[in-house]
């Protein structure tokens, strides 16, 4: 039975009749949020009708619609029966005094579930409903006087640009040749390539883009790819693999150019998705940009600079983020200083392929290749990045590497993983296979693991999210998959 007419909104509360627990709802309409914003935080604001202290535990969740309806008197499941977001919170209130204002924990994830529905539009209703354990009483919205629930959320609505309003560069159409740029270190450059296709014939292998020696560098928009033709997972050879991920193909390559800034871009069929280059990249920032079937790593930084990877979809790679010297700067570490990278709001999967690199078959590597000691070389790590994980997904179905490069024995130089928070790890190997470093106990703090068809779906759901939102990569949102190959 649904009551709408209490001035009281009884947050886990038992119900007296049934004896059993009372789901509370609490519908907000006209929510002035757009379509595909991203959601930087949520809270709702409750007024306390009394002291309490009982324990109480509560979980939230929203109404998985595009606009929620109100609430009607007397009808049968008319809170319980509605479909709830995948997406949940947990909630274990203070103790309260009378009066005072309590907010919830932040509920961006659920509020970013239901603005990406396809069907949500701004100024629509959003429902959220309340079940748990223990009470807590708050004033309902028939109480008025600023004592009502109160819907808190900031969201940035388009996509940020390192753009100036007078770019260096516009390109469109589509170019058969790679994109080669230089400087004398005292220049600026800004290309906009957001109409612009770069795709090289299979002959001409090496960068698809080089951006080298720059005051300061921005390249935004644009799609990266080898000619069609050169797809081994078209042609179906191994020769073409081989070519394609064996000979230092790289989607983004940029050099020496502080602060660089590689947004909204595209990159298909490489050996490594984007490398930041040269002792002097530190800053860098790749965001709000698209990798897939990257040969190597998605991205790599051999040269171990600081840099920031944010919103961005790394669909399939070999492996994740390469943070150790190259083979060309282990003779010079002197000239390193390692930095730290950061890691937010991306989504990473690792997928097995026909050949990775080195001639590793049906694998993939790690998620975090970092600076580790070599002894059948010789060699001894002497330095490496720090790391911070913040918000992301991360998918593999094999032995992945650790979580937290300082866990392998082989990494001797300290703290790696500096702070981890929000970050979900989904196993989609057997159940049976799962390293034992992967299981929860052992996870580092800020990760939380998930398998089987709960985690397919939450990497789904977030993947789609992600396409809702960067609508000018929808292209690859249905991608083929090639499975003769694996």
């Amino acid at each position: 039975m649904t009551y709408t007419m209490s001035p009281v909104l009884e947050l886990g509360y038992k119900d007296q009749s049934t004896g059993l627990a009372q789901t509370t709802g609490v519908r907000f309409s006209g929510v002035s949020i757009p379509r595909g914003a991203t959601i930087t935080s949520a809270y709702i604001d409750f007024t306390a009708v009394t002291s309490q202290s009982d324990a109480t535990s509560l979980r939230i969740h929203g109404q998985n619609v595009g606009s929620g309806g109100p609430f009607v008197e007397g009808a049968s499941n008319g809170v319980t029966g509605r479909v709830k977001t995948s997406n949940s919170v947990t909630w274990s209130p203070e103790p309260w005094t009378g009066g005072f204002k309590y907010s919830t924990p932040n509920l961006a994830p659920i509020v970013r579930e239901i603005t990406s529905r396809s069907d949500w539009v701004q100024g629509a209703a959003m429902v959220f409903i309340i079940k748990g354990t223990g009470q807590r009483k708050a004033h309902a919205f028939d109480a008025g006087n600023n004592l009502q629930p109160v819907l808190r959320v900031t969201y940035q609505t388009s996509l940020r640009t390192c753009l100036p309003s007078k770019p260096t560069e516009v390109l469109s159409g589509v170019y058969n040749s790679s994109l080669k740029r230089t400087g004398n270190g005292e220049t600026a450059l800004s290309i906009n390539a957001v109409s612009a296709k770069i795709a090289p014939v299979f002959t001409e292998l090496g960068p698809l883009a080089r951006l080298r020696y720059y005051k300061s560098l921005c390249l935004s928009g644009g799609v990266y790819t080898l000619n069609e033709a050169a797809d081994p997972e078209v042609k179906g050879d191994d020769s073409s693999w081989e070519k394609v991920f064996h000979r230092g193909t790289v989607g983004v390559e940029f050099w020496d150019s502080p602060s660089t800034v590689i947004e909204q871009v595209a990159i298909e069929l490489s050996g490594d998705g984007i490398s930041p280059r040269g002792y002097k990249n530190h800053n860098w920032l790749i965001r709000d940009s698209y990798i897939r079937h990257a040969g190597d790593d998605g991205v790599e930084n051999d040269w171990m600079t600081s840099g920031t990877i944010d919103g961005v979809l790394i669909d399939w790679a070999y492996t994740g983020i390469s943070c150790r010297a190259g083979e060309s700067q282990r003779n010079d570490l002197s000239s390193i200083t390692p930095g730290t990278i950061t890691i937010k709001n991306s989504l990473i999967r690792l997928r097995k392929q026909k050949w990775g690199y080195n001639n590793a078959t049906n694998l993939h590597n790690h998620l975090f290749k970092w600076e580790q000691d070599q002894p059948d070389k010789g060699y001894v790590a002497k330095k490496g990045c720090k790391l911070r994980l913040i918000n992301n997904v991360f998918m593999v179905d094999q032995n992945a590497g650790y979580l937290d490069p300082a866990q392998n024995p082989k990494v001797n130089y300290g703290q790696v993983l500096v702070e981890s928070s929000n970050n979900i790890l989904i196993w989609s190997g057997p159940e049976s296979a799962l390293p034992n470093s992967y299981k929860q106990a052992n996870l580092p703090s800020g990760f939380t693991l998930k398998m089987g068809s709960e985690g397919a779906s939450i990497w789904n759901t977030r993947r789609n999210q992600w396409f809702d939102y960067y609508k000018q990569f929808g292209l690859f949102q249905n991608y083929r998959t090639f499975q003769k190959l694996y």
